[in-house]
């Protein structure tokens, strides 16, 4: 556990003492596999926090089509979000824009 790089051997005796942690930090977490629109409007409340993590702009390996109007849908959606966002974006001069 921590930031190392490299990860000492899992010690199978200990298993549930190391795991322990980070299934109560995330014990409250949902992870979708949806639409980030349609996971935008089922989850949206006040107390909403999504991370999205898109394709970024112009770059290739995610092997996922997303368009340039999914980006200025996304920013629409996220003026109006009632929740906040954490967005991964690449620093391009068109998202800049």
């Amino acid at each position: 556990m921590g930031t190392a790089t490299t990860a000492p051997p899992v010690n199978l005796l200990r298993i549930e003492e190391q795991l322990s942690p980070a299934h109560l930090r995330l014990a409250g977490t949902y992870i979708e596999h949806l639409h980030w629109r349609e996971c935008i409007q089922r989850y949206d409340r006040p107390h909403t926090l999504f991370y999205l993590d898109q394709p970024h702009w112009q770059t290739e390996g995610h092997g996922v089509e997303f368009a340039w109007s999914e980006y200025e849908a996304m920013a629409q959606v996220l003026r109006q979000l009632q929740g906040r966002a954490i967005l991964s974006i690449n620093d391009h001069p068109d998202v800049r824009r």
